[in-house]
């Protein structure tokens, strides 16, 4: 959530300018000198040219500023020792210092297979106290830390190969990332239907439909009747006034047919599109829990007033 404070506080007017013109023709890549091994690795696979820098933040930096990707590149072992020598709070901490504390900018690479960890470590003297168990479980929650709690985007790797690869990619959609702004993922997105071949849509929908508990097989082939796909039958039976009712008169059209029961055809509604479309239904139930008021006239009364709200402005209308 902090990452997201930062970016909803940032000026309207800058999110207009178009961030790639402040770009180079070509993606600026720097590596850290010290990552010898990376370099090596970097050089058989990266596809876009690169720099060997001595850099004083992170071990990549991505872009130029200021819209810079900074990546941490941390071993298994390596992740696990910098825990205790507090080397990853200050390499975090000065990231994000040059990102303006922009999470969605700095982003930590973990290395190697945990299997590393149960080899011997001369190096790490302090680590020799914590059984393989102990240390796998602190690489782990280490991981967690860092993307839940810290909100910064932690990947995994095999090797440094893969690691190599990762940097690859990024850099390849790098200007993409840098025109889109991050998915809201405020609506759902619905794959248009298309029928398997020698399926028949009718009997595919009366089956998803028998999925309620009471729909029977004829009743589900009479609703689907008309029908080809979910989509079709739900703005039908949205569209009606009352969708309960609509289920039931559908699903009992012709002779000898299995009625649907109305508790059923409720439980369908509210499965179908949810409780909202249920409150014409709870309205005429309440009013039919009144004594005296049968369920042809609760209908009525409903059908004139629609909602619970006008027929109580009608009756306090009459009161005054």
């Amino acid at each position: 959530m902090r990452a997201w404070a930062h970016y909803l506080s940032q000026d309207h007017a800058e999110e207009t300018e178009d961030p790639s013109k402040h770009l180079d023709a070509n993606i600026l890549v720097r590596v850290d000198s010290r990552e010898k091994k990376l370099i090596e690795c970097l050089r058989k696979r990266m596809e876009i040219p690169f720099c060997v820098e001595t850099l004083r933040v992170g071990d990549v930096i991505l872009g130029s500023f200021p819209y810079e990707i900074y990546i941490e590149r941390k071993a298994v072992c390596d992740l696990v020792s910098s825990v205790f020598d507090c080397r990853l709070v200050n390499q975090i901490g000065n990231q994000l210092h040059h990102t303006e504390y922009c999470r969605l900018q700095s982003l930590v690479i973990v290395e190697g297979d945990f299997s590393e960890l149960n080899q011997p470590m001369p190096h790490l003297r302090h680590l020799k106290k914590l059984s393989y168990e102990g240390l796998r479980n602190l690489a782990l929650a280490t991981m967690v830390r860092l993307s839940l709690r810290d909100q910064l985007p932690v990947l995994r790797s095999d090797n440094l190969q893969g690691t190599a690869e990762l940097i690859n990619v990024i850099s390849l959609e790098y200007p993409k990332l840098l025109k889109m702004r991050p998915l809201q993922y405020g609506s759902r997105k619905e794959r248009p239907f298309r029928s398997r071949r020698g399926e028949n849509p009718k009997e595919t929908l009366a089956s998803q439909l028998r999925c309620v508990r009471g729909v029977s097989e004829q009743a589900g082939r009479r609703l689907a009747r008309n029908h080809d796909h979910v989509q079709s039958f739900l703005s039908a039976m949205l569209a009606s006034a009352d969708p309960v009712q609509w289920l039931v008169d559908k699903a009992n059209i012709g002779k000898n047919s299995s009625p649907l029961r109305r508790p059923t055809a409720v439980r369908l509604a509210e499965t179908l599109a949810g409780k909202d479309t249920l409150q014409r239904e709870n309205f005429t139930s309440s009013l039919e829990a009144i004594q005296g008021i049968s369920r042809t006239s609760a209908t009525a009364l409903v059908g004139h007033f629609s909602t619970r709200e006008n027929m109580q402005q009608f009756l306090e209308g009459q009161c005054a």
